[in-house]
């Protein structure tokens, strides 16, 4: 293989964190010696391969000095996001997206198995955190923004390498304002939380609210959409509240505390769900666990 400490290094100066990946053996199998391994020649050698990764000249010498297998660069803590066009369907859609004058001239991969990377750099009015690691933001197209990518001049699982294409050996170039729009995450239109909420009448409903107003909050990438269901579920099958009572606690006492807060139409979702669960653990008036 190439000197990698060579192209290490010019990846460094790309801004790139480069890292060693496990390589290929002979027998087309991964050196990490697991014969069943999932990613073959893709997976980082090490556990805390994205802090380790290096970040100067020297560190990259040393990494890179021994290594003869594989070779990536870490996306996570640079300005670089990239977009993975992957088979003949990801092809497709990359085209569609040229067609419509979307994709402007950048630093091009072709991958070891046919498919096709863009990097770009992030303009600095974009926020980077609305972009993270998508699956199918179109057919076959993915984004990634956190991982790495394996580059040239690695060699794949299937007997190919990972070329830069010709005419794309350049520095990333500014993501385009339409595309990041594309890629970004969905921007949520917030439920807004009504201006006051009565808990009149019902004991059960201002027992209710003050059991949600301490439950914890819904934050994204957390298990959040599992924690919304289940303030969901426990409002309409444990309290048995209605649908209106518990979408009025939802919006009160829980929305606004919520990283992103929820949409109505998320709300909704999720209060649909919970009508329809099976099981429930029904509180009784004064439970001896709550105070009255």
């Amino acid at each position: 293989m190439a000197n990698l400490n060579s192209y290490a290094q010019q990846y460094l100066d790309m801004g790139f964190f480069p890292i060693p990946v496990y390589g290929i053996r002979e027998d087309s199998a991964c050196s990490c010696g697991n014969l069943h391994c999932a990613k073959p020649g893709k997976h980082p050698i090490g556990d805390a391969w994205q802090k380790n990764a290096p970040k100067t000249q020297d560190a990259v010498r040393d990494t890179f000095a021994r290594h003869d297998g594989n070779i990536g660069v870490c996306l996570q803590g640079t300005p670089f996001v990239l977009l993975d066009f992957d088979g003949p369907v990801g092809l497709a859609t990359l085209q569609g997206l040229i067609d419509e004058g979307l994709i402007a001239p950048t630093l091009r991969a072709n991958t070891g198995s046919g498919g096709v990377h863009l990097f770009y750099r992030f303009a600095d009015h974009h926020d980077r955190t609305a972009v993270t690691d998508r699956s199918r933001v179109l057919p076959g197209f993915d984004v990634k923004r956190s991982g790495q990518a394996v580059v040239y001049p690695s060699r794949h699982a299937s007997g190919g390498s990972y070329t830069w294409d010709e005419d794309g050996w350049m520095s990333p170039a500014t993501l385009p304002d339409e595309l990041y729009q594309r890629i970004r995450r969905p921007v949520r239109i917030v439920a807004p939380a009504p201006a006051s909420v009565a808990y009149s009448g019902s004991d059960r409903v201002k027992r209710a609210a003050a059991y949600v107003a301490k439950m914890e909050p819904a934050i994204m990438f957390a298990d959040g959409s599992g924690k919304l269901w289940n303030v969901a579920r426990k409002l309409i099958k444990d309290f048995g509240l209605s649908r209106g009572e518990a979408e009025s606690i939802i919006l009160r006492e829980y929305n606004p505390r919520c990283q992103p807060p929820w949409s109505k139409a998320e709300i909704d979702h999720k209060l649909d769900d919970a009508e329809k669960a099976h099981t429930a653990n029904p509180v009784p008036d004064r439970p001896r666990s709550f105070p009255p």
